[in-house]
């Protein structure tokens, strides 16, 4: 009874607490950002809303969850701006000082001096959901760790966003990049655009999206870059001693993915390793890149699966893998140079460039098996053959369905933070399930066996920690995903 009393006060609480704040003035948007509490909305009306007296919308201390939201959840119809790119009156837009659980959805963050969105020390597990970010003079995100206090922006999420510039030039700034995460950890950058990241002056690298300064795990999946110097990156052009997670300087990165990613005319590299132990870089399409896939210094070392490469033309001797000063590979497997007919379009400017396989391709089913690759650029399972496709994209043959409907199901219940998977069987079939990290190891079974028609309660292994995880069903050759989050026993 104590528990239950407990529980309903703790739902008062949150009911009362939570809000509703629509806000169609800039003082207002800053004043509701600067004012939040816990479980607040705040709504923007449509409009273009130009910063004015405060050099960005300064959030400090303010812990969520809080949602900052375009009414219309189109992100064209909400802009938030400063005065350009070259004027530095307006920094940043938002800036998070020790404020975790944000998320932003369907805005425009443009023509900030140096960032669109910028964390710092604490702010964690933030979110930035279908967002604009155009035109900011050093990056669209900037995560920066405190290692005076320990305090780190971990495990932030970037999806489904546009970052980059309106113009081929890029940038004149000193330092450009899409985002960049100097000693963070857990970061997933996933099924964004990137386009025209490019340094228009200096020494013109950039980098569409880099972490670096001994980061840990990030997830760089399923994006789509045009027109980058580089593309994506472990380590970039390196860390000053200072800002290294914990003083360790021994690596940049440590134990990342870069997997089934488009990357179209980089005039670098299309990805970079930099000082990255123990990457993956899977099931990647690098379409007419002047430079392919590097790795370099000692410290690098990766497995390399599964990429399809279409050389640039006036390059056309570049290898697959470029191991420069010392760089060392733990597996180079199905990496494969394309011709220009296995791809379905790639005449005309990058943004037409369709590079999904045709039927002939001999891509198709010539890969590698990557359990942490376990569909591809549009969602759809591998392998629809008899084995996995080389680059980011599984083909399926017209008239078959791109991921096969399963004769059972996996559904979760939550109640009180725990979990409860069941499995729900059509008719007597051979299933396993196979349950994977965030960065896409295998980690254990769930089921294997015959099962009969009915419901199955199905007990959690032992081992199982709190976080994200994703399972795959295999149901007689039949295969589909489920995500269960796990938050505690």
């Amino acid at each position: 009874m104590k528990r239950v009393i407990l529980l309903l006060w703790v739902l008062m609480v949150h009911i009362c607490v939570a809000r509703q704040v629509s806000v169609s003035s800039y003082p207002e948007i800053r004043d509701a950002c600067q004012n939040a509490l816990p479980g607040d909305t705040i709504i923007i009306a449509k409009g273009i809303y130009t910063i004015d007296g405060n050099n960005r919308i300064m959030v400090t201390n303010r812990p969520g969850p809080v949602l900052v939201i375009g009414e219309s959840g189109d992100p064209r119809d909400v802009t938030i701006k400063g005065l350009g790119m070259d004027t530095d009156a307006v920094e940043m837009i938002f800036n998070l000082d020790n404020s975790p659980r944000w998320k932003f959805e369907a805005i425009t963050a443009r023509d900030a001096y140096y960032h669109a969105f910028k964390f710092d020390d604490s702010s964690t597990d933030c979110v930035l959901h279908n967002v604009i970010m155009l035109d900011n003079g050093e990056s669209g995100v900037k995560g920066t760790s405190n290692n005076i206090t320990h305090l780190f922006p971990d495990r932030l999420l970037v999806e489904h966003c546009v970052i980059g510039y309106s113009k081929q030039i890029g940038s004149l700034h000193p330092e450009v990049e899409g985002i960049d995460g100097v000693g963070v950890n857990d970061w997933i950058i996933r099924n964004n655009l990137f386009r025209n990241i490019q340094k228009g002056a200096f020494d013109h690298a950039a980098y569409a999206v880099f972490t670096k300064g001994n980061s840990d795990r990030t997830i760089i999946d399923r994006n789509r870059f045009e027109d980058c110097f580089i593309g994506a990156s472990f380590g970039g052009g390196g860390t000053d001693p200072q800002f290294f997670r914990g003083g360790d300087q021994t690596y940049e990165h440590r134990n990342g993915i870069i997997k089934n990613n488009v990357i179209i005319r980089c005039s670098d590299a299309g990805i970079y390793i930099n000082k990255g132990s123990n990457c993956k870089i899977f099931n990647n399409t690098l379409i007419q890149c002047e430079l392919t896939i590097q790795l370099r210094y000692p410290e690098s070392t990766g497995e390399v699966k599964n990429n399809l490469v279409l050389l640039a033309a006036d390059n056309p001797n570049e290898p697959i893998i470029r191991l420069r000063d010392g760089a060392g590979l733990l597996a180079d497997l199905a990496n494969r140079q394309a011709g220009a007919q296995e791809f379905v379009d790639i005449i005309g400017s990058s943004d037409m460039v369709d590079a999904d396989l045709r039927e002939l391709s001999p891509s198709i089913d010539a890969g590698v098996t990557v359990p942490e690759v376990p569909d591809d650029f549009k969602g759809t399972l591998r392998p629809q053959g008899n084995g996995y496709d080389i680059g980011a994209y599984e083909y399926a043959s017209t008239g078959v369905a791109a991921n096969k409907i399963s004769n059972a199901a996996l559904s979760v219940a939550y109640e009180n933070n725990l979990v409860d998977p069941y499995l729900v069987v059509g008719s007597s079939s051979h299933i396993t399930i196979t349950l994977f990290d965030m960065l896409g190891r295998e980690k254990g079974t769930l089921a294997n066996g015959i099962f009969e028609e009915g419901r199955y309660r199905l007990e959690l292994p032992s081992w199982i920690s709190p976080g994200a995880y994703f399972a795959i069903l295999d149901s007689d050759g039949r295969r589909s995903l489920s995500k269960i989050a796990f938050t505690g026993r």
